[in-house]
């Protein structure tokens, strides 16, 4: 073999070793180069939406964590107001005997001025009777005016301050009612979107796991695999390729590069055989 063939030889193995390292989709018939292609946008278009789908979930655990902690806030007023409640009602029961107890007392009081009326209405020749009328009307208006109306008063305002604490009650209850409707109406919205992101992410699960398949299965194909065994061959033979000199020519020896290149280029024309 002359010198000019072995730079032939090694040049023919070089190239061979560059197209099946650099270009070896370009040897894939146009249609399953194109398929795997399409395989490949796809699939980076699926991971695409997963993220935003998962960023959307790392943003909906974040809100269920508010919305927790919006109805353990609501929860704590809720039975604080309880609380309140119990205790005005417990003011209501007291101010309702203290009332009852002075309305009894008003009526036995007016009981005792009518009685005192009956007794000394009228003109009386017995001065001492007269004058005892007139100490027993003194003790009566002297109880009105330091006993009875005073508690009668002490009465209304408490009936008053129970009734504006009702109110107020009142509006803490319709207020903490509002905000347990909306938060209701939070949740079922948060469960509806949670739903629907769960939803499409085993969607593009779904769709991610089939296409991988697909592309596993071209991958795994036999005229893709000869092409990646023909390209694992290609560099040995690029490395043999580079071992070869001149004195190759003369040598009779089998196994010198120059007879492991011809062999390795022989492998690649037969297909890995």
């Amino acid at each position: 073999m002359r010198p000019s063939f072995l730079i032939t030889l090694a040049l023919i193995l070089s190239t061979f070793a560059g197209f099946f390292s650099e270009a070896n989709g370009a040897d894939l018939p146009l249609g399953v180069a194109n398929e795997i292609n399409g395989l490949n946008i796809e699939i980076g278009e699926v991971l695409g939406a997963e993220k935003t789908l998962f960023a959307e979930q790392a943003s909906l655990k974040k809100e269920e964590q508010r919305l927790i902690a919006t109805k353990e806030l609501l929860d704590g007023a809720a039975k604080n107001l309880v609380s309140q409640i119990d205790a005005w009602q417990n003011k209501q029961r007291a101010h309702n005997a203290e009332a009852t107890r002075q309305q009894a007392e008003a009526a036995r009081h007016d009981a005792a001025i009518s009685a005192h009326n009956s007794r000394c209405a009228g003109t009386f020749k017995d001065q001492s009777y007269v004058n005892a009328c007139n100490a027993a009307a003194a003790m009566l208006n002297a109880y009105t005016n330091n006993t009875i109306n005073p508690w009668r008063d002490r009465v209304n305002a408490s009936r008053d301050q129970i009734n504006d604490q009702r109110k107020t009650l009142e509006m803490k209850r319709n207020g903490l009612n509002e905000r347990f409707s909306d938060l209701q109406k939070s949740v079922t919205d948060w469960a509806k979107r949670k739903k629907e992101n769960n939803y499409q992410i085993n969607e593009l699960q779904a769709r991610e796991q089939a296409l991988r398949a697909k592309l596993h299965e071209i991958l795994n194909s036999p005229a893709v695999k000869d092409l990646m065994k023909r390209n694992e061959i290609s560099q040995e033979c690029k490395a043999i390729a580079q071992k070869i000199t001149p004195g190759d020519a003369v040598n009779p020896n089998l196994s010198t590069p120059m007879e492991r290149a011809q062999r390795c280029l022989q492998r690649i024309w037969d297909g890995a055989k």
